[in-house]
């Protein structure tokens, strides 16, 4: 609380098909920037957990969430597909995902794919 606390994250990047790159590539270092900031949404995601039980609706939800970026590197638009579960719970995700600013993407234009997981704890609800 009064220091600074360094914290370990292991990050795996692969390719759009899954497979395991062995080599760094240039966007390594932005694909790390947008993982961090994907983070920071923790406490909104939480928030929408935290609603669908208030309101006794189902928690358990997955989504694919497609990031669309503006120059600025903020989300333009979210788009879930696939999807499984509560659709009011992963539209409250989209929502905070949407307030996020990335580092502006080369180009002008960029994506963020992300896969959130809604899953409690066994014998929670």
């Amino acid at each position: 609380a009064d220091g600074a606390e360094t914290v370990t994250i292991p990050a795996v990047f692969t390719s759009r098909d899954g497979v395991r790159r062995t080599v760094p590539t240039d966007n390594d270092s932005y694909t790390a920037g947008a993982y961090v900031t994907l983070e920071t949404a923790r406490p909104g995601l939480h928030a929408c957990e935290d609603s669908a039980r208030h309101e006794g609706r189902v928690v358990t939800a997955t989504g694919t969430f497609t990031l669309d970026l503006a120059a600025d590197g903020h989300v333009t638009k979210a788009h879930i597909d696939p999807w499984t579960g509560d659709q009011s719970l992963l539209t409250c995700a989209a929502r905070a995902l949407e307030t996020l600013k990335f580092a502006a993407p080369d180009g002008g234009r960029g994506t963020v794919i992300a896969r959130l997981n809604f899953n409690p704890r066994q014998g929670t609800r």
